[in-house]
């Protein structure tokens, strides 16, 4: 086995709650600050979303973490990063977690520059996306399909059942 058939990540949550609205699945996990664990937490991502039944989002889902995840391995001043990533009340739900204080803010690269379009993409496919008020936490929401939700009596959560 290679270094990279290795986790970079732990996993310290994995919930399902129930309450009167519907069900809420959580995922949480600590990740080290590698270049590599992206490829690993979205590879993490693309399982748990199948098990949710929520397979149609994982190439948004996996773009978003590509973005938030590697401005959070780049610029963070912490030896590790938590990434939550929950669905519940119609949307996907990813946080992280990276304990650097500081906003980010969106950039307009010109056409030959190879980095600053990150928050850009995010902006583009999240419903919603913003930070912490000081800028520890970035978040961002994906609307779940209408049949597709959890809430919805005609589906449950494979992975709880």
């Amino acid at each position: 086995m290679t270094a990279a058939d290795h986790p970079c990540y732990t996993v310290t949550s994995l919930s399902r709650r129930l309450d009167g609205g519907g069900s809420t699945h959580q995922l949480t996990v600590s990740a080290a600050l590698d270049p590599r664990c992206v490829g690993q937490l979205r590879a993490m991502s693309r399982v748990r979303l199948k098990a949710w039944g929520l397979a149609a989002l994982t190439d948004t889902v996996e773009l978003l973490i590509s973005e938030i995840v590697g401005n959070a391995v780049r610029h963070t001043s912490s030896d590790s990063i938590t990434v939550s990533l929950s669905c519940g009340a119609g949307a996907v739900r990813l946080e992280v977690v990276d304990g650097t204080a500081g906003l980010p803010r969106m950039r307009r690269p010109g056409p030959d520059e190879e980095s600053g379009r990150g928050l850009l993409i995010v902006d583009a496919l999240a419903e919603q996306w913003g930070t912490s008020p000081d800028g520890s936490t970035t978040w961002c929401t994906v609307p779940i399909p209408a049949g597709d939700r959890l809430d919805s009596p005609l589906r449950g959560c494979r992975a709880c059942a």
